[in-house]
Formats: structure tokens, sequence, C-alpha cells
């Protein structure tokens, strides 16, 4: 008969492997939002260096129009990005409470493996008792 603390411990590696699937989707997760935050500030810098170029020169009425043009269009990426950064800091979350729940979870099956150990242990120790304990007797019986 397969112990209750083995039956157990299978189900924790079961959590286990849970777990390592989760804090891997979790990094994928943070790696893809500052990817995303990282390329709104280079959305950011370039539309700043455009903009400098909109003060302090002379520029003729059509590169004047091409520019505002770009600005506008740099502008719109920039709300877009942050629109799927909105979008990554939602899966970021969502998989960091998956992450933490499937971790409690598989922490708690822990305990519950220790207790199913130290219980063990101690009833082979009764047994144990109980075997000395009627050896004895048998010993001082026919003796």
């Amino acid at each position: 008969m397969v112990a209750r603390s083995q039956r157990l411990g299978v189900l924790r590696r079961v959590a286990e492997k849970r777990v390592e699937d989760a804090a891997r989707g979790l990094a994928a997760a943070r790696t893809r939002l500052e990817g995303q935050r990282q390329q709104l500030q280079q959305l950011g810098d370039y539309r700043a260096e455009y903009a400098a170029q909109l003060t302090g020169r002379q520029l003729d009425a059509a590169r004047l129009c091409e520019l505002r043009a770009f600005l506008g269009r740099l502008t719109a990426a920039i709300d877009q990005q942050a629109a799927q950064i909105t979008s990554a800091e939602a899966e970021f979350l969502h998989a960091r409470t998956r992450w933490l729940a499937l971790r409690g979870r598989e922490q708690a099956l822990g305990k519950v493996v220790e207790r199913a150990r130290g219980e063990e242990f101690q009833a082979d120790g009764r047994r144990e008792q109980v075997e000395s304990d009627a050896r004895g007797s048998r010993r001082g019986a026919g003796g």
C-alpha cells in the first residue's frame, strides 16, 4: 500500500510544475511589458526630436506641414502604444495573480505532505513500540 505522504507527494510535484509554468508565464509577461514600455519611450523621444525641429528654425510651409503631419502620426502611434501597455499591464497582473495563487496552493500542499510524513513517522514508532512490547511479553512469559 502506498503511503499517504507519497500519494500527496505526487500531487505536490504536479503543483510545483504548475508553479514553475506560471513563473515562466509571469516572466514572459514582464518581458513583454518592459518591451512595450521601451517602445513607448522610443516613440516619445522620436517625437521630441521632431518637435524640436519645429522650434527655432525657419521652415518653408511644405516642410512645416510635413513635420506636423508626421508628428500627428507619431502621436497616434504613442496613443496606440499606451493602449498596448495597458493591455500588457493587465496581462502581467493576471499572470502574477495566477502565479501567487498556484504558489500558495503548492506551499499549502507541501505542509500537508510534511504533516502526513510526521503522522506516518509517529505511527511507525508506535507500531515498533507495540511490536517491541509484544516481543518482550513473549520472552517474559516463555522464559
